[in-house]
């Protein structure tokens, strides 16, 4: 048995077939569980490959894609040379589908020399084929699919036929992604070839298989069975503890590398973007991307971490495992609330935001020896910069590449200036894409976008709850904003009837879409407790505000009250609460140069 790690160049560029038994089932892999996966996890490293390249850096680390194992078949000499696959067959038919694709789409731009070299890894070349044109496929699957892979792989073959068939519609699907991608409707202009080239490396050098070579005694039967047996497979955290827990025995440092990670609470499975994986494989992503300075994928993590120990700049195998720990013990001290400080405020924000994104730099500031007042400045700058981007409801694509590129700044200008570092990172953003929204874009979220349909209950509640704490002082009872308060409107919803109509206005809108516009907007809504909710329901406005004196003890209640003596509550009431609310807000989460020196902090 031979194990090499291989890229799809090493593994399909040599003429080959790699057949796939009859005992192998057919093709079962769909488009939400493999397929989209695939294409995202392609398109990313295609993305930072073009990044690399314009930025002058180096190549990303090649996308590792899980282990095949294959039997060689004794050939007459000069002949195609074959192998059996024995396990692998689903993710190997998956690969030549997606290469064939971009084949196809980059040779319909005219794109020749990436389309050139990719055919070299789909198609063997007509002196090899023996007068057998099926032995043109690097891949032949099993005979259920063999007519369905015929039509979806070669170049111009209509698959109508064959159109429930999942081979057909997994070649359709990357198809369709590519030509989006690359930009097939612009033809071949500049940013296209580029981007094909960016494409074509991903596919060729940056995707990594484990290849299993057995003897050709070894039953390839007994194998597969074996390897597809009923049983819990390894994780990538199981893979990193072998690692680091086989070389510690190696230099007898065995007994003293820790590794505390065992226990229910580790193994919990956590939603990480879109998948659920066991926390203690969350955390050690996370973990690898603070010390990499490298986005790595999900299933990237044990190869990430060889090549991290191997490159020897980090300490010995102890040293490793210790620092795992000591961050580990801090990320679990953070996901359970545990730290004091500017923490206690972030922490639950940070998981209402569901902006676990940002962990590394988390992880980060947690390890390092920034002081007190630094740390806060950091944590201010964070909470504010992804609140304001909520509120003004602008994308969260690019977070991944920005905040490992924010602990790249970190790891340079070193814990002395981590807050200024992070202010100065996220104030300098000036694409759309990652621009910290200032005061304007903020009061203009809060005085026309309906947060309340926007928002989810828990952000939107956040957002009441930081404002309320605004108002409160030193000299105020009870610091802390009561938990469980639920959002009221405070002019219902369904207004008419118990309400006076709205003023006759000007513009497109009639009065009744104005209101109804405003009415889920910020300057409309409070807290209060579920028992004075239900009692104020829909009420008249001189009931609610008879309620709300009676009853409520919250400053953003007694605020309302006070600028609304004697008035009806209508659009102009509304318009003015937002303005104040956002005076507010401002101050709760401020830009750039308005973050304090964190004294509160020390």
């Amino acid at each position: 048995m031979e194990v090499k790690l291989r890229d799809l160049t090493r593994l399909f560029v040599h003429p080959a077939q790699y057949e796939i038994p009859r005992f192998q089932r057919p093709y079962v892999w769909t488009r939400d569980k493999q397929w989209v996966p695939l294409w995202d996890d392609v398109q990313h490293t295609a993305e930072r490959i073009l990044a690399a390249q314009r930025e002058g850096s180096p190549p990303p680390q090649p996308h590792f894609m899980g282990a095949v194992v294959l039997q060689q078949i004794a050939n007459v000499s000069g002949s195609l040379a074959r192998r059996i696959v024995v396990d692998g067959q689903q993710r190997l038919t998956t690969l030549q589908l997606l290469l064939d694709a971009a084949q196809e789409v980059l040779e319909r731009m005219g794109i020749d020399g990436p389309a050139a070299r990719l055919e070299d890894l789909v198609l063997n070349q007509p002196k090899y084929q023996g007068g057998c044109a099926d032995n043109a496929f690097k891949v032949w699957p099993t005979d259920a699919d063999q007519e369905a892979f015929r039509h979806a792989m070669v170049n111009g073959l209509s698959g109508g036929g064959w159109s429930e068939s999942r081979i057909v519609k997994a070649h359709e699907f990357f198809r369709d992604q590519i030509e989006q991608w690359v930009g097939e409707d612009e033809g071949p202009n500049e940013d296209a070839n580029e981007r094909a080239e960016a494409l074509e490396k991903a596919l060729s050098q940056q995707l990594e298989l484990v290849v299993i070579d057995l003897r050709s005694s070894d039953n390839p039967h007994i194998i597969f069975e074996t390897l597809n047996a009923r049983g819990t497979p390894l994780r990538q955290s199981d893979l990193m503890k072998n690692m680091i827990l086989h070389e510690a025995e190696k230099t007898g440092d065995g007994a003293g590398v820790p590794w505390p990670f065992e226990g229910a609470w580790w193994d919990q499975d956590i939603r990480q973007g879109r998948l659920y994986r066991p926390r203690i494989d969350v955390f050690l992503n996370y973990w690898l991307a603070m010390r990499t300075l490298q986005e790595v994928g999900v299933s990237d993590m044990f190869v990430a971490f060889r090549r991290h120990y191997e490159r020897g700049e980090h300490g010995a195998i102890g040293d490793i495992a210790a620092d795992i720990a000591n961050v580990g013990s801090a990320y679990r001290r953070l996901e359970t609330e545990e730290l004091g400080g500017v923490w206690a405020a972030f922490a639950p924000r940070w998981k209402v935001m569901q902006a676990a994104v940002v962990t590394p730099v988390l992880l980060w500031l947690l390890s390092s020896e920034a002081e007190p007042g630094q740390v806060f400045r950091a944590i201010k700058a964070l909470e504010s910069y992804l609140v304001r981007r909520m509120v003004c409801r602008m994308t969260t694509r690019g977070y991944n590449r920005m905040f490992v590129d924010l602990v790249k700044r970190l790891e340079h200008t070193g814990s002395a200036k981590a807050g200024d570092t992070v202010i100065g990172f996220l104030g300098e953003r000036e694409a759309y894409s990652t621009i910290w929204p200032n005061d304007k874009w903020v009061l203009d979220a809060i005085s026309t976008k309906p947060l309340y349909r926007l928002l989810t209950r828990g952000r939107l509640r956040m957002v009441l709850e930081g404002v309320e704490e605004e108002l409160r002082t030193t000299k105020s009872e009870g610091m802390g904003v009561p938990p469980e308060l639920t959002i009221e409107h405070i002019m219902p919803r369904s207004w008419r009837g118990a309400w006076p109509g709205p003023e006759t206005g000007l513009g497109p809108e009639s009065p009744e879409e104005r209101r109804d516009r405003l009415l889920d907007s910020l300057g409309n809504l409070t807290l209060v407790n579920q028992p004075l909710n239900s009692a104020l329901s829909n009420g008249p406005w001189p009931s609610k505000r008879k309620g709300l004196a009676g009853h409520s003890t919250l400053f953003l209640n007694k605020d309302l009250l006070d600028h609304s003596q004697d008035r009806a509550w209508d659009e102009e009431a509304i318009r003015a609460r937002a303005m104040r609310l956002h005076k507010l807000f401002v101050k709760a989460w401020p830009h750039s140069t308005d973050i304090g020196t964190g004294s509160e902090a020390a």
